[in-house]
């Protein structure tokens, strides 16, 4: 199954009809945030409904039950100076993910339509001198307004340095780094340069830092580093040893007659039984995929516990066939599959 993608717009009374091809699809429903700001969430997974891959006209019928946002929460958002910071993206979350967004105005000011409910607001900022603010907890009533306060950005005044080299300790350019920030709303990237060196500009706190090769030619086998820095401070020597993935996997996913299988989505995982560290490379794994190895069996999700059991890296299937790159060593591989998927292992 590929990539595809259908979109339409419901009408003043809530109905709708989608034209879409054949095969297995994915629905499910979201707001316009074009002109006033959405009065409702929709918090439901996902749907999933199958047409018959010929000329055969089908019809199914889907309904959404979407959830009334009857509270409000209110704030601003400020830099460190007192400066109102404008057009900064607000996230307002709760249970099951529950919740809505908006963007600052002119004066700092956000407005967000809500059910009622306990919220996390998250504040997401495009100034490349500041961080976001710690999160805040709000309580909102039904038909009543709350206000968050103000919400202060955080400077960027720490910096985490460091170099990405191959096993021969040849520098690689080029590799993405990634950092967030354990408690709260924060992350980061850089890319390195023709040295294989990096810089991550970021605030106070507690960070995983990882890497990502652009190339396939490589591979990051290890935990993520956990670094805390302070206002102003500078933490060197964070540095990636990356293996060459100079050996191809090919997996193909059959019936038990042999048969290959065309029409399933999903992934295949492969970790190195061999490894003492964290994941491979993330290769485009789903959730489940990554369960299967531990990586997200901890209480802090995929950077918790689960990351020290093992090496991992991914490839999305096509027509039941991927090809996975990886050094030499022994794996273990097997298959991620959304929920709701025909097949099973």
């Amino acid at each position: 199954m590929g990539g595809g993608f259908f979109e339409t717009r419901s009408a003043t009374d809530g109905t709708y009809s989608l034209k879409v091809s054949g095969g297995g699809w994915w629905t499910g429903m979201r707001p316009s945030y074009e002109g006033t700001q959405p009065d409702w969430v929709y918090t439901e997974p996902q749907t999933r409904v199958t047409f018959a891959e010929d000329n055969t006209t089908e019809s199914q019928t889907i309904n959404f039950k979407a959830t009334v946002a009857n509270a409000i929460i209110t704030g601003i958002v400020k830099t460190p100076t007192d400066t109102a910071v404008q057009y900064a993206w607000v996230e307002i979350r709760g249970n099951k993910s529950m919740g809505n967004g908006a963007s600052t105005d002119n004066n700092g000011r956000f407005s967000v339509k809500v059910p009622a409910g306990t919220y996390q607001v998250n504040v997401f900022s495009s100034l490349s001198d500041y961080g976001s603010p710690d999160v805040k907890s709000v309580t909102a009533a039904a038909n009543q307004t709350s206000d968050a306060g103000t919400l202060y950005l955080k400077s960027k005044n720490s910096t985490v340095k460091g170099f990405a080299q191959d096993d021969a300790g040849n520098a690689v350019a080029n590799v993405i780094v990634n950092a967030w920030l354990f408690s709260g709303a924060g992350w980061a990237n850089t890319y390195t340069d023709t040295t294989g060196a990096y810089t991550l500009n970021l605030w106070a706190g507690t960070w995983g830092i990882t890497v990502m090769p652009m190339s396939q030619n490589y591979i990051y086998q290890g935990a993520p580093k956990k670094v805390t820095v302070t206002a102003n401070e500078t933490s060197n020597g964070n540095n990636f040893q990356l293996k060459n993935a100079n050996k191809t996997l090919k997996v193909k996913v059959t019936t038990a007659d042999g048969t290959q299988v065309s029409d399933i989505w999903g992934g295949v995982w492969v970790r190195d039984t061999a490894s003492t560290g964290g994941m491979l490379d993330f290769g485009g794994p789903r959730e489940d995929m990554m369960g299967k190895v531990g990586m997200t069996s901890g209480s802090s999700g995929p950077t918790g516990p689960g990351m020290e059991k093992g090496g991992f890296a991914g490839g999305g299937l096509t027509n039941g066939y991927t090809e996975v790159k990886v050094p030499a060593g022994t794996f273990e591989v097997g298959l991620g599959m959304p929920p709701g998927s025909r097949y099973t292992l």
